[in-house]
């Protein structure tokens, strides 16, 4: 059997399935180079796209996490740099569920924006996700 997670229907189906049982999915989105400049090469680049579609995420309370290589320090930078956006983070390299073990190294989320892990394929799979769950409602 093929894998179905290779293809972006087979990607919106499982998040489709996941919504149904779970309506609050939770969107794991990096911080630099997905929705602000990692340094000044970056200061001219948009991220428009990421962040519509997290506005758009945010509309259906979906939860977003920030999961970034970030210290302590930069969280509140963060924060305020969603919140000029009219988005709430949930958390910052945490989990906002109780997965019932221990350790957790790597946070739980549905769906990961990051621009070292194909974002245009990810914003493209939310985008579908958010069009189906509007034209059932």
């Amino acid at each position: 059997m093929t894998n179905p997670y290779l293809t972006v229907e087979g990607c919106v189906n499982r998040l489709y399935t996941q919504w149904l049982k779970h309506p609050r999915l939770i969107c794991a989105v990096d911080f630099d180079s997905t929705v602000s400049p990692l340094d000044e090469r970056e200061k001219d680049v948009d991220y428009s796209d990421t962040i519509n579609v997290l506005k758009r995420a945010a509309k259906h309370n979906f939860f977003i996490v920030v999961y970034s290589c970030s210290n302590t320090e930069r969280y509140e930078k963060i924060h305020k740099h969603f919140a000029q956006f009219g988005l709430e983070v949930a958390a910052i390299n945490s989990n906002i569920i109780d997965l019932g073990f221990e350790p957790q190294a790597k946070i739980y989320y549905n769906i990961l924006l990051d621009d070292k892990a194909f974002l245009a394929g990810s914003i493209e799979v939310l985008n579908k996700l958010i069009d189906k769950i509007e034209a059932q409602n």
